[in-house]
């Protein structure tokens, strides 16, 4: 099996939707991994080995297939919240998908695709159309990289 790098500066941001005024922000809840050491709550689940934090950035090593995380618990309305925010640089992968959690135990899923090279590229990732953003969203399941 070929080994990929994954190199992760993860820093998932949720913005207010405003409908009358679309500039409106409010951060609901950030990881910007800024202690050394400190994954802020994220671990891995599987296919992944080496997870490190430092320099604000998370750094793991995908060591089999479909590398992913478990994020920590947070409680935020999603009526408020709906778009997710995420810098993270990728090497031997072209997707990757948030699983989210809401208050009932219901689970949604977005999927976006990756460029693959080795610069970190930002991407903004609209949540708030999706049938299952709904609720209280109370953590990521699975952040999952294929």
């Amino acid at each position: 099996m070929k080994f990929m790098l994954l190199i992760f500066r993860l820093i998932l941001i949720f913005f207010l939707i405003n409908l009358n005024n679309v500039s409106a922000e409010e951060i609901g809840v950030s990881w910007e991994f800024n202690e050394d050491g400190n994954a802020e709550g994220w671990s891995m689940l599987f296919g992944v080995s080496d997870l490190q934090v430092s320099n604000g950035t998370l750094k793991a090593t995908a060591s089999g297939w479909f590398p992913s995380f478990e994020g920590p618990e947070f409680d935020i309305p999603a009526d408020d919240y709906g778009f997710i925010y995420i810098r993270i640089k990728v090497t031997g992968a072209s997707s990757a998908r948030f699983i989210w959690e809401d208050s009932f135990g219901a689970t949604g899923i977005v999927s976006f695709p990756l460029i693959n090279d080795t610069s970190f590229h930002e991407y903004h990732i609209t949540v708030y159309p999706l049938e299952k953003w709904t609720g209280q969203i109370i953590r990521f399941q699975k952040f999952e990289i294929s």
